[in-house]
Formats: structure tokens, sequence, C-alpha cells
């Protein structure tokens, strides 16, 4: 009776285990979806695993030419039940011209086993022209730049602007504000490191009206 009770025991842990490696990438997107050169790129992963719950451990992007190679790692839980989540990885920007993204998935805690790597996708990186996507000339203007402590955002027209961000060349948000109802919004960016980053202009429905090239430079 004893070893009919341990056979079954190791018989529930293997199965546990085959179904915590599944794992299937089930849609890829870029935002914004028509990305240009100034654009702070993102990849969006939407992911089927084999048991609940479901972390996202860590991911990186890498370039390559014009392959881009995302790899995402996932934590399982137990509950040997489908986990469906989507995470968003930032790549960053990218010079004009067409690429092709390749997700690789994996899943274990560490060490992990390769569970996916189906589901590419293509798509292309324009030149930022200084007209919006809606068709509009350039929502702002900045002064100065490279800047030191304060830089002025000239709002050429009433947008339904919604919040300014200042973003680094890795695509980390370092600085974020309310863009209110001025002309001229006043970005304080003394506490910054120096270096490369991209300020963009959302709207309230978080669409990017506009990203421009900021270089900090304290003397």
């Amino acid at each position: 009776m004893k070893k009919e009770i341990n056979l079954l025991v190791l018989l529930c842990l293997m199965s546990g285990s085959l179904f915590a490696q599944f794992g299937q990438i089930t849609a890829i997107q870029m935002i914004p979806t028509n990305p240009t050169d100034a654009d702070q790129i993102k990849a969006v992963a939407e992911v089927m695993l084999g048991s609940s719950p479901c972390n996202l451990d860590n991911a990186s992007s890498s370039v390559n030419g014009n392959t881009i190679q995302l790899n995402t790692y996932y934590c399982e839980g137990l509950l040997a039940t489908i986990c469906s989540r989507t995470d968003t990885i930032v790549i960053g920007t990218l010079a004009a011209g067409s690429y092709n993204l390749v997700n690789l998935m994996a899943t274990g805690c560490g060490p992990y086993i390769s569970v996916d790597s189906s589901l590419n996708n293509n798509f292309s990186v324009s030149v930022f022209s200084g007209v919006t996507s809606n068709g509009n000339k350039q929502a702002f203007n900045i002064y100065p730049n490279p800047v030191s402590n304060t830089v002025n955002i000239d709002l050429n027209k009433i947008f339904n602007a919604c919040e300014v961000t200042l973003i680094s060349s890795k695509g980390n948000i370092v600085l974020s504000q309310n863009a209110g109802a001025e002309k001229i919004i006043k970005l304080n960016v003394a506490q910054i490191s120096n270096g490369n980053y991209t300020l963009q202009l959302i709207d309230n429905k978080g669409n990017i009206l506009q990203s421009e090239k900021l270089i900090i430079h304290h003397n």
C-alpha cells in the first residue's frame, strides 16, 4: 500500500512538472503602432502559462542589426491551472528601418526552460517628420536644449495634453509632470543626471502627441 501511495505521489509531481513547463506566446504588438525614430518603443506580449500564479521574473531585449531579441523569464506557482497575463517590455528608440522582433519565452523560476519562440513580429520605424500621427504640426518646442536646470516646453496649440514625461536612454521614466492648461510648461531637471533623454507629450487617452530628444548637461 505504501508503495502505491509513493507511486501516486510521484506521478502527481511529474504531471504537475510537465504542466508547469507549458507556455505559449499568444500575441505580440508594438507601441506605438507606427513608431518613428523619436519614439520610445515598447513590446506588449500576451502569454499563457501552465500553472498559477505566474510572475514575470525578468525581461531583456537586444538589437542585432534589424533583429530584436526579446527574452522573457516567468516563475510559476503550484496550482495546475492556466495563467494568462500581458507584459510590456521597453525596447527604447530605434533607427529608421524594418525590424523583426523575436520573443524567446522561458519558465521555471531558475534554472529556466525555453518553452516558446514561435511568434515573431515584423514592424517598421519611420523617420520623425515633425508631424504628429493626427496630421497636426509639432505639438511643442523645447528650449534650451541642451539644458542644465529648467527646460521650457512651449505648446504650439491646444491639445488634449495630459502629461509630460522624461525618459532615459534605457527606457525608464525619470520624471513626469501634469501638462495642465499652461501654454509654456517648465520642467525642472536640475536633479536629473547628465545624458540623452526623450521628452514626450501624452494626451488624456495615453497617445504620444510628440517625442523630442533632450540633452541634460550640468556645468
